[in-house]
């Protein structure tokens, strides 16, 4: 239930908008933490609604640049260097998760340098300490890693991801392993660290202190830190690993609902 004075009018507005864009869960697979981007009121607000249910709304933070909204595709947001979504205050449930998918629409604007889509970071010192995914800067991979002092995880496709091209990247992890997906198929990957078995989550990460869409935060680096350029959409994390074929259900749904 939506209770409206646990909001501004502005953010309330920002919910019922959203509300009626598309309910929860467009592909019948419950998520665990849902941002569409979908309304130009989000960016005037600065409220970016979490539409699972559960409340994980976002804030954006940024003081120079704030982030720009189209409508090409049904919606998305436009990340320029500086600009991302801050989702900390809810770090403790967001870092608990012991398992889980990360999804998400990307279609990046340059890739001189990795960039980082969501991350999780402990951010207790100048290192880079976190769990998070990146596009990187060679061959056009995606990647996901894990880093603690020591890395325990770092797996990434060879390519896949190229600059001002809608695609869609997921990363499962549940008991038995790890898998990454482009456009909802399974990938061959390559391993630097951890293996197929590495079933290690947020949860895996200690002293978490920050989450955000569309960069790292680095204590001893806060305006590079890995930052996103180019648009994001339909960003979602799941509580439990999804399969090729439940994604492949979701690219193919949001393709007829939004157009990528």
């Amino acid at each position: 239930m939506l209770v409206a004075g646990a909001w501004t009018a502005q953010q309330f507005g920002v919910l019922q908008e959203l509300a009626a864009i598309r309910p929860k869960g467009v592909t019948g697979i419950p998520s665990f933490g849902e941002w569409l981007f979908e309304v130009q009121s989000e960016v005037t607000t600065g409220f970016y609604r979490d539409v699972s249910g559960n409340a994980y709304h976002g804030t954006q933070l940024t003081a120079t640049n704030t982030p720009l909204y189209t409508n090409t595709t049904g919606g998305s947001l436009v990340f320029r260097f500086g600009d991302y979504i801050s989702l900390s205050n809810h770090v403790s449930a967001i870092g608990a998760m012991t398992q889980g998918t990360f999804a998400a629409w990307i279609k990046p604007a340059a890739r001189t340098e990795n960039k980082t889509l969501f991350s999780v970071s402990s951010a207790i010192d100048g290192s880079y300490r976190s769990y998070r995914f990146d596009i990187l800067s060679s061959a056009g991979g995606f990647r996901a890693y894990h880093f603690n002092g020591t890395e325990w995880l770092d797996v990434r496709t060879s390519a896949g991801i190229t600059n001002d091209v809608w695609v869609h990247v997921a990363f499962s992890v549940g008991p038995l392993g790890n898998a990454m997906f482009i456009n909802g198929y399974s990938q061959a990957v390559v391993y630097t660290k951890g293996s197929a078995s590495t079933n290690t989550f947020f949860a895996a990460q200690p002293s978490r202190k920050t989450v955000e869409i569309g960069r790292l935060y680095i204590n001893a680096h806060p305006t590079y830190s890995f930052r996103y350029v180019g648009e994001m959409g339909e960003v979602v994390l799941y509580n439990h690993p999804l399969s090729e074929t439940e994604l492949l259900q979701k690219v193919s749904s949001e393709k007829s609902i939004y157009g990528y």
